[in-house]
């Protein structure tokens, strides 16, 4: 009978330890007055923006559409063309975008040269369509940060080094990382942000739908996002297996010392 008992109150303790609670796992939850995992109630938070300043080094993307004087249906041939060569070898950004120097400017073929270092992708498009509003008609144009990646590590389902195009949530780059691992804790995410000369480190909590709230919800290029696993992970997975051993030790020696009786 005792050995019986201890034998369930193992496998029971075993079970305890090798699951996470749901409530863990859960993302954006409403924890303001400790309200159940399912709780859903209709909320608004203001989104918070990085407005990314460019730096030296950074390169740029920059295509500048227009219409020809005098030919207002039509494309410019060379712009276009331009263009899909450009779009063509994307993936090797140094040597097919405009790159920063160190002077923080970029010089542009058929529009001179800008300083932009300081500035956001949005001021930058204006300063291009205004100069460009002298030798053109009806100019647009369309920039982004050709060297923006955020590396995704840990607990992930696809970890690496992701290049991005537009500004996004924690939330959207670990989607590119293909969500988190089961054992992954979601309340406890580390940020590791080059500021400058420096790293800006920061936790954040997943689980708790605040964080939308918080500029730290939003990725900014150059980011590392760590995930580390649960502190129960070590019970469950391969690890089991050695438990599961270790029990049957424990039950032969009680075997055996009940027969030895």
């Amino acid at each position: 009978m005792f050995r019986s008992r201890l034998i369930l109150f193992l496998i029971i303790l075993i079970s305890l330890q090798s699951c996470i609670s749901v409530k863990k796992m859960v993302y954006l939850q409403d924890k303001s007055q400790d309200k159940p995992h399912q709780y859903e109630q209709n909320k608004t938070f203001s989104t918070a923006s990085l407005d990314y300043k460019i730096e030296k080094e950074d390169v740029l993307f920059i295509e500048v559409l227009y219409q020809s004087i005098g030919n207002e249906t039509n494309l410019d041939k060379s712009t276009l063309g331009e263009r899909e060569s450009r779009l063509a070898v994307n993936q090797h950004p140094y040597t097919s975008g405009y790159q920063v120097n160190e002077s923080g400017k970029i010089l542009i073929e058929t529009l001179g040269e800008f300083e932009v270092i300081g500035k956001t992708i949005d001021e930058i498009r204006s300063m291009l369509i205004e100069r460009a509003n002298s030798y053109y008609l009806s100019p647009t144009v369309k920039i982004y940060l050709m060297n923006a990646y955020v590396t995704v590590l840990g607990e992930v389902n696809t970890p690496g080094r992701f290049q991005i195009f537009d500004e996004m949530n924690v939330l959207e780059a670990i989607g590119i990382a293909g969500d988190l691992g089961e054992f992954a804790d979601r309340e406890s995410i580390k940020i590791l942000r080059p500021t400058n000369d420096d790293y800006e480190i920061y936790h954040i909590d997943l689980t708790n739908e605040v964080i939308v709230d918080s500029e730290k919800f939003r990725v900014k290029p150059g980011d590392v996002i760590l995930v580390k696993p649960q502190t129960r992970k070590k019970f469950a997975g391969r690890n089991i297996q050695w438990i599961l051993s270790g029990l049957s030790v424990v039950v032969s020696i009680i075997a055996i010392l009940s027969r030895s009786r």
